[in-house]
């Protein structure tokens, strides 16, 4: 781990500029620097070299609201809205005392994205953590599959099939978790013996690309094969919503022609929140009735 000292004076964050902060607290002081070490940290895992005061307000505020979504403590668990609120207030005092942005990231109009985050991370604190799914009964997929809530029929089974492979192989439980899935974040791998695999790259599941969570293709089973699954979707998706940092998961277009492969069943937004809740809804309520 680093030492805050050391890594603020290599990417021009000197201890002079915290100790700026005169009117703050020892404490507050401490936490405003940690604070700051940990975003450049994740600026530079994102291949972002330049300092945040740097970065064109737009831009930083797509970094942060990122790192909002993704960021997890050391055990995995999510942060609470508390948490990420005195975060943000940190990188607002970094950047007032750097004379980059005197507003406020949580009030402002240039921090929409971080902004509406928040919002919606205290409403979903405020009426309680929903369930996830629990342990998974094999017969009850396989005869989700049978009758086609589950696979590569429509948009929604196909939506579904991937939750729950998010779900049960890549242990992605909740709506925030989905949510926060880029297109990068899931790819088709190979073995060093040729076989091909489905892998969870998210950040919050992975220390490094060799631990990361995985599920093998089924050539055997072509209508429940991960990998197909996931070349089906691809398939069906705007070209526009391939980019690495797409959403994962997109809204469903309204009654799509499943007959016509030139027409993308889904928008291209990504789902929010509500939407992938209800989805989790369904799955559970589905697998629990099977």
């Amino acid at each position: 781990m680093y030492e805050v000292s050391s890594f603020v004076a290599a990417h021009g964050i000197n201890p002079e500029d915290c100790s700026q902060y005169k009117e703050e607290s020892s404490k507050t002081h401490t936490k405003t620097c940690a604070d700051i070490k940990l975003m450049q940290m994740y600026l530079l895992q994102k291949g972002e070299a330049r300092a945040m005061e740097d970065i064109p307000l737009n831009v930083l505020d797509e970094y942060i609201s990122a790192f909002l979504c993704a960021g997890r403590k050391k055990n995995g668990e999510e942060y609470s809205w508390a948490s990420l609120r005195s975060f943000v207030a940190s990188l607002e005092r970094y950047l007032r005392q750097r004379n980059v942005y005197t507003g406020s990231i949580i009030k402002g109009r240039d921090f929409r994205k971080c902004r509406s985050y928040l919002e919606a991370k205290k409403l979903y604190y405020s009426r309680g953590k929903p369930r996830i799914i629990g342990s998974i009964d094999e017969r009850a997929v396989e005869h989700l599959y049978d009758t086609e809530k589950l696979g590569m029929g429509s948009p929604v089974s196909l939506i579904n099939a991937l939750s729950l492979i998010c779900v049960q192989w890549f242990r992605l439980k909740t709506a925030w978790e989905l949510h926060a899935l880029q297109w990068r974040d899931i790819q088709i791998l190979s073995d060093e013996e040729g076989r091909e695999f489905l892998a969870c790259l998210s950040p919050s599941r992975r220390k490094n690309a060799d631990s990361c969570e995985r599920v093998y293709a089924t050539p055997n089973r072509p209508e429940r094969n991960p990998v197909a699954i996931y070349r089906f979707y691809a398939s069906r998706r705007p070209r526009s919503m391939l980019k690495p940092n797409s959403p994962f998961f997109l809204i469903i277009n309204v009654q799509p022609s499943c007959s016509d492969s030139s027409i993308p069943w889904f928008r291209l937004h990504g789902m929010g929140i509500n939407s992938l809740r209800g989805v989790l809804a369904e799955l559970r309520k589905q697998l629990s009735d099977t």
